[in-house]
């Protein structure tokens, strides 16, 4: 993450040339920051919902990620999984 943070402020002198550009950056930098901050809040969710009983997990998934519902035959961990990779692939779709 350090290179990344490093990479973008060092991005900001060329994006600063254009008024729009500076927009176009900061609104993909904004995005990015804020698909990184919901894998990681997946992730650490994902790496504790085994500790919860059976029974409270789909509950705490539901407080998470606002009153999701998940489809019979698909486990809380395998939705957390599936939401993790689509962060993923937004970002690297930027």
């Amino acid at each position: 993450m350090g290179g990344f943070i490093s990479s973008a402020l060092s991005a900001i002198p060329s994006a600063a040339t254009n008024k729009l550009a500076l927009i176009a950056y900061a609104l993909a930098l904004g995005a990015n920051m804020a698909i990184a901050w919901r894998v990681t809040r997946n992730k650490n969710l994902l790496s504790h919902l085994t500790n919860l009983p059976e029974y409270d997990r789909l509950a705490a998934l539901e407080l998470e990620m606002g009153g999701v519902r998940l489809t019979k035959g698909i486990s809380p961990e395998q939705w957390l999984r599936s939401r993790t990779q689509r962060f993923y692939f937004l970002a690297l779709c930027d």
